[in-house]
């Protein structure tokens, strides 16, 4: 099933999470079906006895990572109430990040919280997003979680929160992928990279190399998924643009990474401007 990134639903969810934070005392009920969390606070939600499948995704800053700690799990597992816990965003097909760009595998990055079981209650992101589901059958059934960001030094994987802006992102000499994806209509132009080997300009072959960035775009949330539209790698400023504007889908940069990779290699995104 393909991912419809241009839902009413989804940019729904993504214009309310830019809404002005509110205060540190900040509680609310979570709602079913579909729910963005982004606020640090507390969130609840108590059961009617439907049986309906209920996503919230939580999306933090560029460089923070989500933690949620359930304080109350007044549910059955046995009775058929389910909760989950996924490391990153999956909707429809694919997710974010991708399986090449997450440390973990899929099996991993999923955690099934049932009380009274030893396992964990407190959960925390690979990087700024993350989702829970959960299904509560019986009536009254209720969970209680406090929502934390976390600032982080080395971001790896980020997807962004806004459709416009300059971003810089670094990758840390370790042997993985990062990417950084924008779920909107853009236009993107690279102000300045260094990728690789030193080089006197930005070149479009990289097949030599094995450090470059790849812009791809597409209508999917898992960029696995998209097409490419160019390699870049070596050193330059002001490059011209490199992905062109696409009304239909979103973009993302990913960069495969390996121990050659000088200490801090970085390229530059700007501006990232949604189409009028």
């Amino acid at each position: 099933m393909r991912t419809d990134l241009n839902s009413p639903s989804l940019s729904g969810i993504l214009t309310a999470l830019r809404r002005s934070a509110e205060p540190d005392t900040y509680s609310r009920e979570l709602n079913c079906h579909i729910d963005m969390a982004g606020i640090p606070g507390e969130y609840y939600y108590t059961s009617q006895g439907h049986e309906d499948m209920c996503v919230i995704y939580f999306l933090a800053a560029e460089d923070e990572i989500v933690e949620i700690e359930f304080t109350e799990a007044n549910f059955d597992c046995e009775a058929g109430d389910h909760v989950q816990w996924f490391d990153g965003w999956t909707m429809g097909t694919g997710s974010f990040p991708s399986y090449e760009d997450h440390p973990l595998n899929l099996t991993e990055r999923v955690q099934t919280v049932c009380p009274g079981e030893g396992r964990p209650m407190t959960f925390r992101s690979n990087q700024n997003a993350a989702m829970m589901t959960f299904k509560l059958t019986s009536r009254g059934s209720s969970l209680k979680i406090v929502l934390e960001t976390k600032q982080i030094l080395e971001p790896c994987n980020v997807l962004a929160q806004d459709p416009s802006g300059m971003y810089t992102i670094r990758n840390y000499g370790a042997n993985r992928n990062c990417s950084f994806s924008v779920i909107y209509p853009i236009h993107v132009s690279v102000v300045e990279m260094a990728i690789g080997q030193e080089q006197n300009e930005a070149t479009l072959k990289c097949t030599e190399s094995e450090d470059y960035v790849e812009f791809l775009a597409g209508n999917y949330l898992d960029n696995s998924y998209m097409r490419q539209d160019a390699i870049l790698c070596g050193a330059a400023g002001h490059v011209n643009s490199v992905v062109s504007e696409d009304r239909r889908s979103g973009a993302a940069a990913t960069s495969p990474n390996t121990p050659h990779t000088p200490p801090s290699p970085m390229y530059s995104i700007c501006p990232l401007h949604a189409p009028t």
